[in-house]
């Protein structure tokens, strides 16, 4: 009411188009073999099957369409696939496991319309996994991780697990792979290299010496180094050595005063 008196309803017209809801894609025209099963094996297969680290399997469509509306939850939800590394602000990520937009929006509307799998083709049970247990290749080294005890239900915390190497010399690390022979109880690993006690990581003395030089030319030299390693590539250490003289080289390489 205003002042008093409860004025009519009015209605007036819109000056413009009317939205149109019907943009995109018909889900009903999907095809599972064509536009389904293709996202699924790049994106999800290759830990969604027998023996991958996933909880479940998505090797044939039924699976698929079994599991459809749990798809569409964790798709919109962005918990699937792990990582979702946001490539629109700052700078590309290397190896990042992101579904396009239209591949969001096919799987979306793939399961609203009631994820039909008709048909005999199933590009999902064609697929063919590596039987080595090492993706990279054979190793140069292998060290055992004792047996570790995991309970059947509850929260397991981190666990540190040092080990020793047995190295007696300098050896350059291009890459480590973990094999569990129990890989339905192992959700994810990292490992990381610990120096010998009294020798300090070139890296985290490098860190400390770019924090020795004023903010300013700190910050542009992480953020440097950042632009690179999230695009893929190697930080140009040779020009923030140029382009910063007075970083202590001696100390990186552990004869400077880290004073």
């Amino acid at each position: 009411a205003i002042a008093g008196n409860s004025p009519a309803l009015t209605t007036v017209a819109a000056n413009g188009m009317a939205i149109d809801y019907s943009q995109g894609v018909d889900g009903h025209t999907l095809s599972y073999a064509d536009d389904i099963a293709p996202i699924i094996a790049e994106n999800c297969a290759e830990c969604h099957r027998e023996g991958g680290i996933a909880p479940f399997a998505m090797d044939n469509k039924l699976a698929v369409q079994g599991w459809s509306p749990m798809i569409r939850e964790v798709v919109m939800t962005k918990r699937m696939p792990p990582g979702q590394i946001d490539n629109k602000v700052g700078y590309k990520m290397a190896n990042e496991m992101n579904l396009s937009d239209a591949e969001i929006q096919k799987l979306i509307r793939w399961v609203d319309a009631g994820a039909n799998v008709e048909g005999d083709d199933d590009p999902l049970t064609a697929l063919v996994w590596p039987d080595t247990k090492w993706k990279m290749g054979e190793p140069d080294l292998i060290v055992k991780v004792p047996p570790q005890n995991i309970p059947a239900t509850g929260v397991v915390d981190y666990m540190d697990i040092p080990l020793d190497l047995g190295l007696t010399e300098d050896r350059w690390v291009r890459g480590s792979e973990v094999a569990p022979d129990k890989a339905e109880v192992l959700h994810h690993i990292i490992t990381t290299v610990v120096p010998p006690e009294g020798a300090m990581d070139p890296q985290q003395a490098f860190m400390e010496a770019i924090g020795k030089l004023p903010p300013e030319r700190a910050q542009a030299i992480r953020g440097q180094m950042f632009a690179a390693i999230a695009a893929g590539q190697q930080p140009d250490m040779d020009r923030i050595f140029r382009e910063n003289p007075d970083i202590d080289i001696g100390f990186i390489l552990g004869g400077g005063d880290p004073n």
